[in-house]
């Protein structure tokens, strides 16, 4: 432990430069560009969390909405969060469940090929994952913010954006940041090349746990630039179950996971939404 404050700060401070360099940032862009896809095709973005989860989805919501506004060559976002109706959610704890407060939401709204964000540090928050699950039948794009080293969340979702790092606070700013960075992104998005190289996105197989940042490890990478303006047409979901699995009073002090880089899932799958291929 740091034998004075200053020391903590300085720790703590070290601990997320160190994991934004180990960030899945190939994720993150392609998460940019189903976004980007979204608003243009007018399809709508949910975004759901609990706790401090459920302030960074408000909070992205927030500069959606608003700060993606002054891009006047682009639709506006049609975007919503779930855990901002306190009625609705509190009717829906007490007579159904909690579990299901977001689900049950999903099913008034959600479309085909709508995208819906699902953040939880720990990606094992049972209200999440029903969530989720239901948005796959439904044939919704979905993304999962996590930490750790990912939960079930990370094998459900069609693309895992997972912070390689232990520390509960520190996972909660990195997430806040990326809704920065991607409102930022968006925003500017007439500025971004048409066509950017970046690996395939992995997926946790069935069985497998997600680790570190997200980057597969396999024999190849795909270096061609995408083409066309196709839809997702998926591969199914992967069942399975994922646990970060280390107890939190057996963390690392400053929160970083030490073996973020070297623990990868063994295989992947290319999940393509709008875009289409990449050839």
């Amino acid at each position: 432990m740091p034998n004075s404050p200053l020391a903590l700060y300085a720790e703590y401070a070290s601990g997320i430069t160190l994991t934004m360099e180990r960030m899945p940032w190939e994720n993150v862009h392609y998460m940019v560009e189903v976004l980007h896809e979204a608003r243009l095709q007018r399809r709508a973005v949910f975004v759901l969390g609990n706790g401090g989860s459920a302030a960074t989805a408000s909070h992205l919501v927030c500069d959606l909405d608003k700060n993606t506004a002054s891009a006047a060559a682009y639709p506006r976002f049609r975007v919503m969060a779930l855990n901002d109706n306190m009625a609705l959610l509190s009717a829906l704890a007490n007579d159904c469940g909690y579990e299901t407060v977001f689900a049950e939401q999903l099913k008034n709204f959600l479309q085909r090929d709508d995208v819906v964000i699902a953040i939880s540090t720990s990606g094992n928050s049972p209200n999440v994952l029903q969530a989720v699950d239901y948005a796959k039948q439904a044939g919704a794009f979905t993304i999962g913010w996590a930490g750790y080293q990912g939960g079930q969340l990370a094998a459900l979702v069609d693309l895992p954006v997972i912070v390689p790092n232990h520390s509960i606070e520190q996972i909660e700013d990195i997430h806040l940041m990326l809704g920065h960075m991607v409102t930022q992104a968006l925003r500017t998005y007439s500025m971004l090349p048409d066509t950017v190289e970046m690996s395939y996105v992995w997926r946790v197989p069935a069985g497998e746990t997600a680790n570190g940042n997200g980057r597969h490890n396999g024999s190849g990478t795909h270096n061609g630039v995408h083409k066309g303006n196709g839809i997702h047409n998926g591969e199914g979901a992967h069942a399975g179950s994922a646990d970060h699995g280390l107890p939190v009073n057996n963390l690392p002090v400053n929160g970083v996971s030490a073996g973020a880089d070297g623990n990868r899932p063994k295989g992947r799958t290319a999940q393509r939404h709008t875009h289409g291929s990449r050839n």
